[in-house]
């Protein structure tokens, strides 16, 4: 709770969300969590449904943890997919397509 004030002190509004799970969504099949609306300035946790209490509380805190550092200390946030695990080509991509933004808070 002392995460949730302390970003929701700086966020007027932040949304959580239980939503199903990430079976058969390979975006979400590595986190049980993620944060959408940024850039609308609406920022929304969402959450597989399928988490333990236990889990759902960790995965809130840590992507308030993400939206802290946004809106906190002026990190950027880019919505690039991750490349595909052990494609060279994928990641080479991904890499070269930053432009060198290296100050981006990558997801």
């Amino acid at each position: 709770m002392k995460v949730y004030h302390e970003a929701n002190s700086l966020i007027p509004e932040i949304r959580i969300e239980t939503v199903p799970g990430p079976k058969g969504n390979p975006l979400r099949e590595e986190s049980p969590a993620w944060t959408i609306g940024l850039p609308l300035g609406i920022p929304t946790i969402q959450f597989a449904d399928s988490l333990s209490r236990r889990k759902r509380i960790e995965a809130v805190a840590h992507e308030l943890g993400h939206l802290l550092l946004v809106y906190r200390y002026g990190l950027g946030v880019i919505g690039r997919g991750i490349p595909r695990y052990g494609n060279s080509d994928d990641v080479f991509r991904y890499f070269m397509s930053m432009g060198g933004d290296w100050e981006y808070l990558l997801g």
